[in-house]
């Protein structure tokens, strides 16, 4: 039987719960070393009624958008600060995993959260680093970011939104996200750090 863990990585704060299938994911900001650039919104989004999937700590729910099936929000949940979350468009409302703890998000040093799902598939043995695979990445970007780079694909931000589910995993790498001018905004190293 392979296990799951679940994390959330919220600006370098490390959150894990154990489950039993086989997936990673985890909600990332990074320190962008883009200079003299502003990014001064994201949207405030449309409200939503909660669904019956949704964790009673959610209290509110704003939709951001839409993109590659998935549905991304601004969550108000108890005791937490700024939360984002995401789950499947088909089931608005329907909010499968969140983060907190974004204050203030987006700035120009942190003007992109990566929620990436990786996992690796590897019962009956002992699972290394290289084992890890991407499955999917999903972006919630400040106004100005308009592509993301991922294992050799595009991502188009549209409405402050970009999702990507490959069909085969893809080795982990990095994630560089870009303005419209083309200039490379932010940038993360997803590959284990030893």
């Amino acid at each position: 039987m392979m296990r799951q863990t679940r994390t959330h990585i919220t600006a370098g704060v490390i959150l894990s719960t154990l489950a039993a299938l086989g997936v990673l994911a985890g909600f990332i900001t990074t320190k962008s070393e883009a200079q003299g650039v502003a990014f001064p919104q994201l949207r405030t989004g449309q409200p939503v009624a909660l669904g019956q999937l949704t964790s009673p700590r959610v209290e509110k729910a704003y939709l951001l958008g839409k993109a590659s099936g998935r549905a991304f929000y601004r969550v108000d949940v108890r005791g937490q600060g700024q939360c984002f979350g995401v789950g499947p468009a088909d089931a608005i409302g329907d909010i499968g995993e969140f983060a907190c703890g974004f204050s203030g998000f987006p700035t120009a040093e942190y003007p992109v959260i990566y929620d990436a799902v990786v996992g690796a598939d590897g019962p009956g043995r002992v699972l290394k680093d290289s084992d890890m695979r991407l499955y999917r990445l999903n972006v919630i970007a400040a106004d100005g970011i308009t592509e993301v780079k991922v294992a050799g694909s595009r991502i188009i931000v549209r409405n402050n939104v970009g999702s990507i589910t490959f069909r085969e995993a893809q080795p982990l790498g990095l994630i560089t996200s870009f303005d419209a001018a083309g200039h490379a905004v932010d940038t993360y190293d997803l590959r284990p750090q030893e």
